[in-house]
């Protein structure tokens, strides 16, 4: 079972078509392997607005400092990263693994950029 970069709990894993999320149901984020969230973005836009709803955070406080956080699979530093396809959200990035972990609300937020800079995106 993976743990949370934030606050170190273990993440619950939801499968979304052929992609297994993992999620903390503490802090509200979700970690995607290497391109999972490229493929979820092109089959269904409108799922990261679910999957953000359902890893709700229990506690909105920040847990630790960013440069604390740690990839859930390699545990190496995790850097921000600014996603080339939703200019203005930046995720933390794995540099080994090319994970990326997505705060509470960044799904949406990439959902929203995705959407209006593509509408047809997803369909």
């Amino acid at each position: 079972m993976r743990l949370c970069p934030v606050c170190s709990q273990p993440m619950r894993e939801r499968k979304v078509y052929t992609i297994a999320v993992d999620g903390c149901d503490r802090c509200g984020g979700a970690w995607f392997d290497h391109h999972e969230l490229t493929e979820l973005a092109k089959t269904d836009l409108q799922v990261l607005g679910r999957l953000d709803a359902e890893f709700r955070p229990v506690d909105t406080k920040t847990h630790g400092p960013i440069m604390s956080r740690r990839c859930p699979g390699c545990a190496i530093t995790l850097e921000p990263k600014e996603l080339r396809h939703a200019p203005g959200v930046t995720v933390d990035v794995c540099p080994r693994c090319c994970g990326i972990w997505l705060e509470d609300t960044e799904l949406t937020a990439i959902q929203e950029v995705v959407g209006k800079a593509h509408p047809t995106a997803g369909e």
